[in-house]
């Protein structure tokens, strides 16, 4: 998330001042100002608790109305979309993103004017990742298969089919380790930031699923009803669960590739992963060895992965094509957010700043403080 948030101020022309809502409070400095532009992005546009939502809508309703032009951001959009549909109503925005496939976009918004709709993934290629790890891509990689993913409990069943691919292959690996060395761990051992990119540098490859959802729960009611067969029936498995919540209308294909293939990508980790879409950015025995959702190959995907010269010419495959194209980075998704917005480049002179860009500045670093004590306190 934070670099999505940092590839604003680094790539757009003029003056970006950001704005955390964690508090439901718009700072007085922000209501003093109007803007060209006002971006929503995802962490703040997503309507996960529909007992939050009314002063959710009214803070982004109340920034928006600061600006000439309004964008919003999108992603998990297979939860409580009647309230995203109820929002982007409620805010004449000039253009909506979404990550969500185009093909499902008919039945996850049936109430909205998808002329807006834009395209965008739910992550990009950091230039200072790439810049930090790139002499050390030629190390000694002591694991064959590492992969880190949360467990598959009864919480993550909304997700469906989709959800249960990323603990599922993780599970499959383990029991055909065939005298590779493995470090693979669901719901334990979850890495973040600098210690993630370590262990991918000392993993060949690493497993994956596309993220995204199988089940469009519009109001947030399968949700409850998984919720009351677990705790009426406490035996059922997981097929059974949904043998009773899935239909025609509340199924879908909302698939995605993850931001973890474009980090894998910068790292030169080989992808063993689940067969599927990943939007096109990704192609089957040439960026990755491909595993069939059944699982039906694993034993010849196994096989596969021992040969180091077949991951070598794959890897840099992925690198040529995903990372060193720059087709993928956030610049180039700034780019094209300028291009579909018609945003004017110019030259940006922060000795020119408004007053209110370092006040915003300042407020900021303060609210990250605050929040740091509060985290560490509760």
């Amino acid at each position: 998330m934070e670099s999505f948030l940092g590839a604003f101020e680094r790539y757009l022309p003029g003056e970006v001042q950001y704005i955390n809502t964690i508090f439901r409070v718009i700072p007085i400095h922000i209501l003093l100002q109007n803007y060209d532009y006002v971006f929503i992005t995802h962490s703040a546009s997503v309507p996960w608790n529909r007992n939050t939502y009314k002063i959710k809508k009214q803070i982004i309703q109340k920034i928006c109305s600061l600006g000439e032009k309004k964008i919003i951001f999108f992603q998990d959009e297979y939860f409580n979309t009647d309230l995203i549909e109820d929002l982007v109503n409620s805010i004449d925005f000039d253009c909506v993103y979404s990550v969500a496939p185009e093909s499902e976009w008919g039945k996850i918004y049936p109430n909205l004017d998808k002329s807006k709709f834009k395209s965008y993934l739910t992550g990009y290629i950091d230039s200072d990742d790439l810049r930090k790890y790139e002499d050390l891509l030629n190390v000694d990689r002591k694991i064959d298969i590492g992969y880190r993913t949360a467990e598959h409990n009864k919480g993550m069943y909304k997700l469906g089919d989709l959800g249960r691919l990323k603990s599922e292959i993780g599970l499959r690996f383990l029991d055909y380790s065939e005298n590779l060395s493995m470090d693979i761990a669901l719901g334990r051992k979850f890495l973040k930031g600098n210690d993630w990119f370590k262990f991918l540098l000392n993993c060949r490859f690493t497993l994956g699923a596309e993220s995204g959802s199988s089940i469009l729960d519009r109001n947030g009611a399968i949700q409850g009803k998984i919720r009351s067969i677990v705790e009426d029936n406490k035996d059922f498995s997981y097929e059974e669960i949904m043998k009773e919540v899935v239909d025609k209308d509340n199924s879908m294909n909302f698939s995605a590739i993850s931001p973890r293939i474009f980090e894998a990508a910068i790292l030169k980790t080989g992808l063993i992963l689940v067969k599927g879409q990943y939007n096109n950015v990704l192609k089957e025995n040439i960026h990755y060895i491909p595993v069939e959702k059944d699982f039906s190959n694993i034993k010849d995907v196994i096989e596969i992965a021992k040969d180091e010269k077949n991951r070598v010419r794959m890897v840099n495959s992925v690198y040529n094509d995903i990372v060193l194209s720059k087709k993928y980075t956030y610049k180039s998704f700034i780019e094209k957010l300028m291009k579909d917005n018609i945003i004017e480049p110019k030259f940006k002179d922060y000795k020119s700043c408004s007053f209110w860009f370092y006040i915003n500045k300042v407020h900021n670093k303060l609210m990250f403080i605050t929040i740091k004590i509060l985290r560490l306190i509760v």
